[in-house]
């Protein structure tokens, strides 16, 4: 188990009319190491459910509480975990989640180091409209904007 003062997180109780369920319509932008996660599905870098490998890629990791469900940002899109590489994410993805629910997005380096920003060919990756854009983030990083939250039907 990881040493808890590693990981940083960010975390929100989702407000509502109690008893509503909600679909909340997230855009993920970042760059991260490649980590294998087995088990679940698999959507690009989106992982729903599964368990990460037992190497030491960093985890970064979104979890609803109600109803209970874990999602992975950084499947091994191209490769599988340690790689000494980054990619880039950005995409979309809707969750749904109960009114009082807590949202909690993670990352969670396992050996307290990380890859430095640099793609398969060695070029540092700016993800546009993210500061530091235009020059390159020293760095993994996940930002997740909510792009709307709908009433579930």
């Amino acid at each position: 188990m990881p040493h808890p003062d590693r990981a940083h997180h960010g975390e929100r109780d989702l407000s509502g009319a109690p008893g509503a369920s909600y679909d909340i319509a997230l855009r993920f932008r970042g760059v991260v190491e490649p980590k294998t996660y087995t088990g679940g599905s698999r959507d690009g870098s989106w992982q729903v459910g599964g368990t990460p490998a037992g190497d030491t890629a960093n985890i970064y990791r979104l979890q609803v509480s109600d109803p209970a469900q874990t999602y992975y940002v950084n499947a091994g899109m191209t490769r599988p975990s340690n790689m000494l590489f980054c990619e880039a994410l950005d995409f979309m993805k809707t969750v749904r989640a109960r009114a009082g629910a807590m949202v909690t997005l993670t990352a969670e380096p396992l050996d307290a180091l990380q890859i430095v920003n640099r793609d398969q060919s060695g070029t540092p990756i700016v993800v546009p409209g993210i500061r530091p854009a235009p020059a390159a983030f020293d760095g993994q990083f996940v930002q997740m904007d909510v792009v709307s939250v709908a009433v579930a039907p």
